[in-house]
Parts: structure tokens; C-alpha cells; sequence
């Protein structure tokens, strides 16, 4: 009877579908060719074709409610449109999850096959009876147990009782006679073991697209062996009949592809940062960030205040820190680029797998960051943590170091910590670019006179506070020239001249130069010589905190100055070199205004002496880290020198920075560099890099300005090195090639190739005194005065202005009220040079006048000439020669507004006139 309704049910449903088909053949959407009504358990399995009615929707997908299956492939969870690899392009392990709304659930999978869906039988059978023979071979040992519990299999598969087999005629258990069991505890341990240890085929699908069909039914319960059971755990469905058309249907489509093996490349990176190259914050209004570090116009000074920290090293503020610095106003990139070239290491021939840049507050020293962690704004971070997280995901399992400037120092105390703690196996390489490993002299001039600590020329933060925030910063002390660069170097790091002003200093240190680490240490400190404060003026040097300085300097003797890799990692030094860098600070004396005392109504004035800090240079460094510390480590390593002296010539373009110590990482050719390192591939030849030292010949010219005095070089290209306003704000400019721009203690300094032709303006910005030396840097690398003009006058609206021929400096001429005539003009050693006229003549014949005004103009300097050559003998004639000089001023004027004059010829003109009438 249910036979005969089931085959009038489908039937029925047949004719349903089949008068779908007839209608849809003409639509392009393409068929399912699924089995009868979509039926998987109609057995045999017979496949027949509808055609697709709705090309976006062929299976009626209903929507609400949503699905609550789930289709997992290799234990991945598969979204719709997910394209899943898999090993070797094919698998078997399908799953479906979830449970039905309906009474139960038909799992039906289709390949994509053209316009067309088919069918795939991918549910896994029930075992046959030729599966128990097999197992049945090893279970038992004997032929005898083998037939016997077969026989009983056999017809237990076929759902007949197999009573007869277990029970005698009394329904008493029989006994099996070799083991003395049961013969049904035997035979249902044999279909247990079976039934665990049997593993079905399953169907195995390769590359293609598919869609996964879930359709739920109502069921009519019809008889449920134990394999309908194991069948509906592994994929739900039912082993039923049903009726009426599916309440609800769900799909969902995916695309199998072959997974690529396992990416390999090279070792994940890790950039440590230089000093004063992270950004510092501390917590703004309304839960906003305020950045302190890089300061803001125009509140510098309170940002910079805000960094200070205690006697003792401990920030006063609560600070925090979250990126390196990328791009800084007046600076240009500082990281930027190096940034983008990580990024793109990802995607490398040779692959990195991840990198982290670790910003970190540098206001601490080194070994203080890597045992504390920095703070992050809701964090702490560790650098040791991230080192672990990078090697753990890394393809090789290790981590490439690289550290700039300070980055290098804190890599070294880094990579001792890891070691320690047993994990240095996971460092690969470490690459130092720039460090000052044995410190560096210019940091000597950062701590007692805040050099080069001055931003935006004062308007953003000045020396003064730069220096006092400076004083209790311990990760500055870790820059100074340490114990074991004091003791190799063949030059001191700090020297005296022979005047009265630094008389006490060499008394207190037994000569002009500080020989001994001891005497150095003494000097920084201010525990021997005159009395010192931070607040003496910034040329004055400011006494260094003690214990600080002195933990810095054990830090360096202890860890950083005799550190040696650990076994199988490689160390990297990138150099630069070529651009003049401070070696020493040369202390001297200058006059600068005077000190007048009166005494019996009679007022004396001398010139009034101050001490100065110089720098003293040398060619072999990258402007701030001197070139025998980048290069001091002992052990094996790979050196390679950048010669920025050539490559910043070969930069043509005005908008570019020219290559230093900030900026090394931002170099082409340095990235290039670190690419081969970071692939350990074979590394090519590459333009200024070398792994030889470089000899360098040229010379510099070195001008340098005390007092209130902006200067200004400008060559015959129009490039401007010095200090210029632009858009309302005071900037740097250093657009001569091989020139630099840079100030110590209040003092400036143009420092340019000798060879290069160019003017230099000074423009004076307080009422007082200037002394402007002139230094050689020769091409035997040593520095020496030239010539020096001390104790000139400044005012507000001064301009002064000399000139260079690359040979010999011109005289220097200054306006001193800004009229545009010249008052004084002396050489560039301060002598007041007197025209004749001889030089008036000589003047007015060089000028493109017309015969006729020309000889108007030098007959009446000829009769102020006779008349003044009278004067000695007849005063009166003195006079006459003024009104008759008056007249040449006069004429010339009349001259240029006439235009047979040009301005520089005018006044030039009025310079000698005006000279001539005052002696």
C-alpha cells in the first residue's frame, strides 16, 4: 500500500516537473541535471534535466528566513563566493552543519558545467557487505570465526532476526566453543569494532566551482537503520520519503582551486628608529592626542617643556609615544620612503612576510627601553615582545634588525637581552646604518649647548630651553664620545685657545686640549674650572647631570663599545661619510661690544670679552655621526661606505634635501643596499656605496657669525644656503651643492665647497656686535682660521655683504641704516679700506657714461682732488673740497635717475665719494 502511494506521489510530482521543463526550453540560463526531484536516495540513481527558469536565482534560494547551515571544507568555514584552496587541487572532507527548520534536509552538491549545474553524489555510502569480509579477515584469527559471524553478518544486513544464531531452541544464549563467549557478545564486539574503526569513501572533487544546495522537506518516517543514523552525523539527511515541495531552500557557491605551496622568503624586520625620530604625545582635551614631539608653532617651547624630565631620569609628564616620524616641516621625509619600502619587501622576489617599525620614547636610555617596554597610549609595549612576534610569523623564523642612528645602539642592548633569555637563535641579520657606536662629538655640543637643537631658527623652540630640557634626558647622554673613543682617537674631543678668557679652563685641565677620559669627564660636569650653571649664556657651557653622564658611560663600557654578535648572526654597518661633521669643540675668546667704566667723570671702554664654542670638523662623517664610530664594531662583519659628498653633488634639483645623517635610510641606493642584504643575494655594484674607504681632497670654506646676525650665501646658480624667510616663516635653506647651514651656542656657521663662487649677506637683527671668522677645512682634513673680523657693528637694519671667487674673499661692505649706501667697508679681516681718487677715476671710467657727462664728472672731482690736496696748507680749502664732493653726489645722483646710470654703479659711485669726503 505505501508502495503504491509513494510511486503516485512522485509520479505526480514527475508531471509537475516535467511540464516546468517543457516550458523553460527556450531560456539561455543553462539546466540542472540532478537526480529525480532532486531526490539523492532514489535508487538506482537516475539523472534527469530542467531547465534553469531564473538565470540569477536557478534554485529558488529562499531569503527569509536565513540559512542556518553552514558548509565547512577541510575544517574551514566557506563564505558565498569564497574561492577555497585546497592541497593538491582536490578533496573529500565536505561538511555540512546546522539544523533544519523543517523536519529534515536534503545535501545535494552541483559543478558548475558551463551554463549548467550537475550533480554530484558526494555522500558517503554504507559499507557493503564485501567491507565486513575484509575487516572480518583481520579481526579473526581463524577460517572457522571468520565464516561463522559472516553467515551471522550477512542476513543481519538484510534486517532479518538473527536469533536463531544466538539463542538455542530454550531462547538460551549460545556459547562460541573456541572462546567460551557468547557467540552475541562476540558478534556484536565484531560489528562495533566495524562500525569504528570503518571509514566509507567519500567522493573527491577537484578544481571548479560549485554550488552547495540545501532543501528541506517533511518527512514520512519510514524504517531507519543504524547506517541512516551514521549517515545523517557525517552529512544531515534523511533516509525518507517526502512530500509536497521543499518549504525552504539555500545555496551557497565556491570555488575549489589548488592551493600554492607554502610561500618562502626572507626574514621579517624589525626598524629601530634614531633619536628624537618618534613622535611624543601626551592626552589633549576631550580624549584627543597632543603632539609634543615634533613641536608646533607657535607653542615649541611649552611642547619641548612638557618633555622635560627629573634629576633622575623619570618623565615629569605622562608621556606616550605611537609612530616614527615620516615626513617633518623643514626637514623633508625622515622615514617616508623607508616606510614605503618595507611595504613593498612584502611583494619582493624575495618576500619579507611582515615588518614593524617600534616607535619608542627616546627620551630614555637604551637598556632602560629594552628591560621596560615604552608606553603606547592604552600600553606598554615591549620590544621584545614584538621581536617574538615578528620571528614567530616569520618565513624563515628569524628577524632582520635594522637600526638608524640610536635605532643601532638600541638594537645591540636588544639583541644582548635576547640572547640572555635563550631566544638570539631567531636573529638573522643586523644591519646598522649611521650608529654612533662609540657616541659622537657633536653630542658633546647637543648636551652643553643645545647644537643644532634650535627649530625653525628659534620660532618653534630656542636653544636655551632645548639645552635645559636636554640636561636630564638620559638617552642623550648615551650619544656623548664614550671611554673607548676617548682613549683610541689621536685628537681630542675638546680644546682651548691661548686667551685670557679660557685661561681657567686650561689651568684647571693642565693645557689647551682635554687629553684624559678623566679630564673629559671632569669637563662635562663642571667639577673642575670656573663655576657653571644652565643658565650662563648658551656659548657658556652648561654643567652635564653627573649620574647620567655616568651611567651612560658604563652602559657603553658594559654593553654597547665591546658588544660582539652572537654566534650565526651577521652584522651590517652602513657608513656615510664626506660631509664635514664636528670632531671637537674649540673653545675661544671674541669681542663682542665693550665694557666702559667711568671713574673721576673720565668714562674708559674696552672691548668686552666672551668665551665661544666652536666646532671643529672633518670630513669623514654624515654631518652628525662621526665616521670611526659608525664603522667601530671589532667582530666579522660587512661594511659599506655611502659617499655623500658625491652622491648630494649629483643631486640637480633645488627641491631636494640633500642626503645626511637623518635622512641615510631615504636614500636610493642605501635601500637598493639593504634589498640584497635583506634576500642574501649577491650584491651589485652600487653608485657611491663602497665596502673601501674614500679619500677626500676638497676643501670648505667655513663662515661663521656670533651675535645677532642672519647670514645668507648665495652662488652664481642663485642656490641660497642659510637662513631665509619664506611664507611668513623663517627657514632653512642649504640649495648649494656640499653646503650645510647649521648653529651651536648661538653661533652660525655656512660651511661650503672652496671652489664655489658665490655672495654671502649678512643682515643684522639686534643693535650690538658681530665677529664673523672665516675657517679652512683643507684637503688634509684640518681645520684652520683664515680670517677673522671682530667687534663690527650691527644694527637692526644692517646689511653687510661679501663675496667669494672661489680663491680669495672681496672686501666686505655694510649698510648700516639700511639706505642702501655703504658706511664702512673693511677686508674680511676688519681693516677699513680708504679709496683715493685714483679710485674715484678709475670708478667713473669703468661705467657706461657717455663721453660728454663723464668728462663733466671727472673735472669736478679733479677740482675737489686740487682742492683737497691745499687742505693741509690752507684749512679753509677743506671745505671747498666737501661742497665740491657734495656737487659729485649730486651729479650722480641726477645721472641715474636720468638712467645713464645703473643702481650698482651709482653705488658704487657714492661708497668711494662718501670714503674720500670723511678722511
Amino acid at each position: 500500500m505505501k508502495t503504491a502511494l509513494y510511486r503516485f506521489l512522485f509520479t505526480t510530482l514527475l508531471a509537475l516537473v516535467s511540464t516546468v521543463s517543457a516550458q523553460a526550453q527556450t531560456l539561455p540560463c543553462g539546466n540542472i541535471i540532478a537526480p529525480e526531484n532532486f531526490n539523492p536516495l532514489m535508487y538506482p540513481l537516475e539523472l534527469e534535466t530542467t531547465p534553469v527558469e531564473d538565470c540569477g536565482d536557478p534554485f529558488k534560494v529562499t531569503t527569509d528566513p536565513p540559512s542556518p547551515y553552514q558548509l565547512l571544507i577541510e575544517g574551514v568555514v566557506v563564505q558565498e563566493g569564497d574561492i577555497v584552496p585546497v592541497s593538491d587541487g582536490v578533496t573529500g572532507d565536505i561538511v555540512s552543519v546546522g539544523e533544519p527548520v523543517q523536519t529534515g534536509v536534503d545535501t545535494l552538491l552541483f559543478a558548475h558545467d558551463g551554463n549548467d549545474y550537475r550533480y554530484i553524489d558526494f555522500i558517503p555510502p554504507e559499507p557493503t557487505f564485501s567491507d565486513y569480509e575484509a575487516y572480518a579477515a583481520d579481526y579473526f584469527s581463524r577460517i572457522e570465526d571468520q565464516q561463522r559471524y559472516l553467515e551471522i553478518t550477512e542476513v543481519y544486513l538484510t534486517g532479518e532476526s538473527v536469533d536463531n544464531y544466538l539463542y538455542d531452541a530454550e531462547y538460551n544464549l549460545l556459547v562460541d566453543e573456541f572462546t567460551g563467549q557468547y557467540i552475541e557478545d562476540r558478534f556484536y564486539d565484531f560489528i562495533y569494532a566495524f562500525d569504528e574503526d570503518f571509514v566509507p569513501p567519500v567522493a573527491v572533487i577537484g578544481p571548479g566551482t560549485y554550488t552547495m544546495v540545501w532543501r528541506e522537506y517533511t518527512l514520512i518516517n519510514t524504517y531507519r537503520s543504524i547506517w541512516d543514523t551514521i549517515r545523517d552525523a557525517v552529512i544531515p539527511t534523511a533516509h525518507a520519503q517526502y512530500i509536497g515541495p521543499p518549504p525552504y531552500t539555500y545555496a551557497l557557491t565556491f570555488t575549489i582551486t589548488e592551493a600554492l605551496p607554502e610561500p618562502t622568503g626572507a626574514s621579517s624586520i624589525l626598524f629601530l628608529p634614531g633619536i628624537q625620530a618618534s613622535r611624543l604625545y601626551t592626552d589633549g582635551i576631550f580624549g584627543s592626542d597632543d603632539q609634543l614631539w615634533t613641536p608646533s608653532v607657535p607653542f615649541g617651547n611649552q611642547d619641548v617643556e612638557q618633555l622635560a624630565m627629573d634629576e633622575n631620569g623619570n618623565s615629569i609628564n605622562d608621556i606616550f609615544t605611537k609612530d616614527i616620524l615620516d615626513e617633518v616641516f623643514g626637514l623633508g621625509s625622515v622615514y617616508g620612503n623607508f616606510s614605503d619600502f618595507l611595504e613593498d619587501r612584502k611583494n619582493a622576489t624575495v618576500p619579507i612576510r611582515d615588518y614593524t617599525e617600534f616607535a619608542y620614547d627616546w627620551r630614555y636610555d637604551v637598556s632602560d627601553i629594552v628591560a621596560n617596554g615604552t608606553k603606547y597610549k592604552d600600553e606598554i609595549k615591549s620590544l621584545v615582545g614584538e621581536f617574538e612576534k615578528l620571528a614567530e610569523d616569520s618565513y624563515t623564523g628569524k628577524v632582520i634588525i635594522i637600526g638608524h642612528s640610536n635605532g643601532g645602539l638600541l638594537g645591540k642592548a636588544l639583541i644582548r637581552e635576547l640572547e640572555r633569555t635563550g631566544k638570539s637563535d631567531n636573529i638573522d641579520k643586523f644591519i646598522m646604518i649611521g650608529t654612533p657606536q662609540l657616541g659622537t662629538p657633536k653630542a658633546v655640543g647637543t648636551i652643553l649647548h643645545a647644537y643644532d637643537q634650535e627649530l625653525l631658527y628659534g620660532l618653534v623652540v630656542d636653544d636655551y630651553t632645548a639645552r635645559e630640557v636636554i640636561n636630564n634626558m638620559p638617552g642623550a647622554y648615551g650619544l656623548l664620545p664614550s671611554e673607548k673613543y676617548i682613549q683610541t682617537s689621536s685628537e681630542p674631543v675638546v680644546t682651548f685657545d691661548t686667551s685670557s678668557t679660557t685661561a681657567p679652563y686650561r689651568l684647571a685641565f693642565g693645557g689647551t686640549a682635554i687629553s684624559s677620559f678623566d679630564e673629559y669627564s671632569d669637563f662635562l660636569t663642571g667639577v673642575q674650572g670656573p663655576v657653571r650653571s644652565l643658565q650662563d649664556l648658551i656659548s657658556t657651557p652648561a654643567p652635564a647631570n653627573q649620574e647620567m653622564m655616568e651611567n651612560a658611560f658604563e652602559n657603553h663600557r658594559n654593553l654597547l663599545d665591546n658588544w660582539q654578535a652572537p654566534s650565526g648572526v651577521e652584522v651590517i654597518e652602513i657608513v656615510g661619510t664626506g660631509l664635514p661633521t664636528p670632531k671637537a669643540i674649540e673653545y675661544r675668546e671674541v669681542f663682542e661690544g665693550q665694557t666702559c667704566v667711568n671713574i673721576n667723570n673720565q668714562t674708559t671702554c674696552t672691548p668686552k670679552a666672551l668665551l665661544k664654542a666652536y666646532a671643529v670638523l672633518t670630513k669623514y662623517g654624515d654631518q652628525t655621526v662621526v665616521q670611526r664610530s659608525a664603522e667601530a664594531y671589532e667582530g666579522n662583519k660587512n661594511r659599506y661606505f655611502v659617499n655623500l659628498r658625491d652622491l648630494n653633488e649629483s643631486i640637480v634639483s633645488n627641491e631636494s634635501k640633500p642626503y645626511v645623517h637623518f635622512n641615510l635610510s631615504e636614500i636610493p641606493q642605501v635601500q637598493q643596499l639593504i634589498d640584497f642584504i635583506i634576500s642574501s643575494t649577491s650584491i651589485d655594484s652600487i653608485p657611491y656605496i663602497s665596502t673601501t674607504e674614500t679619500e677626500f681632497d676638497d676643501a670648505y670654506d667655513v663662515e661663521i657669525i656670533d651675535s645677532p646676525v642672519r647670514m645668507v650665501a648665495e652662488d652664481e646658480d642663485g642656490n641660497i644656503t642659510g637662513v631665509i624667510a619664506e611664507n611668513g616663516q623663517m627657514v632653512i635653506k642649504e640649495e648649494i651643492p656640499g653646503s650645510q647651514y647649521f648653529e651651536m651656542g648661538g653661533t652660525k656657521y655656512l660651511v661650503i665647497p672652496k671652489d664655489t663662487k658665490r655672495t654671502t649677506k649678512l643682515y643684522g637683527e639686534e643693535t650690538g656686535n658681530y665677529t664673523l671668522t672665516v675657517s679652512s677645512l683643507s684637503g688634509t682634513d684640518t681645520q684652520t682660521i683664515k680670517h677673522k673680523l671682530e667687534n663690527a657693528t650691527v644694527t637692526p637694519q644692517m646689511i653687510a655683504s661679501y663675496s667669494s671667487d672661489g680663491v680669495e674673499f672681496s672686501t666686505v661692505t655694510t649698510d648700516l641704516d639700511g639706505d642702501g649706501r655703504i658706511d664702512i667697508e673693511t677686508t674680511i679681516d676688519g681693516e677699513v679700506v680708504r679709496f683715493t681718487y685714483d679710485d674715484l677715476n678709475r670708478a667713473i671710467k669703468d661705467t657706461k657714461l657717455a663721453r660728454a657727462p663723464e668728462r663733466v664728472l671727472l673735472e669736478l672731482v679733479a677740482a675737489a682732488k686740487r682742492a683737497g690736496d691745499k687742505k693741509a696748507r690752507y684749512p679753509l680749502l677743506g671745505k671747498v673740497e666737501d661742497v665740491l664732493l657734495d656737487q659729485a653726489l649730486s651729479l650722480v645722483k641726477l645721472y641715474k635717475q636720468k638712467k645713464i646710470l645703473t643702481q650698482t654703479e651709482l653705488t658704487t659711485l657714492n661708497r668711494i665719494i662718501i670714503d674720500i669726503k670723511s678722511q
